[in-house]
């Protein structure tokens, strides 16, 4: 599994188109049978901080999704952003859920 985590800070005036913007990627996105989850995010300290966080079954399919019209209008949400985005992408390769914290409480 691949993740993508982008952190984006907008001037004030700009914070809702980029938000619009996001929010209007999400769907089409989504219905990738390979995207496993979109989420979007704003910062509790900087309301003009969002975060998009996506997970990709393969690396094919992050590829192919980077490639995208979609993703073109993701880009030009970057360009509104006043600082350098922040983008880490991931491989997740040992995942846990609940149990590893019931492991760890027992």
């Amino acid at each position: 599994m691949f993740t993508m985590k982008l952190r984006l800070i907008f001037p004030p005036s700009k914070t809702a188109e980029a938000s619009t913007i996001i929010n209007s990627v999400a769907g089409p996105t989504f219905a990738d049978p390979d995207c496993v989850s979109f989420r979007f995010y704003r910062e509790v300290a900087n309301d003009d901080s969002l975060i998009l966080w996506q997970e990709w079954e393969t690396r094919e399919a992050l590829e192919q999704h980077i490639r995208s019209k979609d993703f073109m209008k993701i880009l030009t949400v970057m360009d509104l952003a006043t600082q350098e985005p922040e983008v880490r992408i991931q491989t997740l390769s040992n995942r846990k859920g609940f149990e590893f914290i019931e492991e760890l409480r027992s």
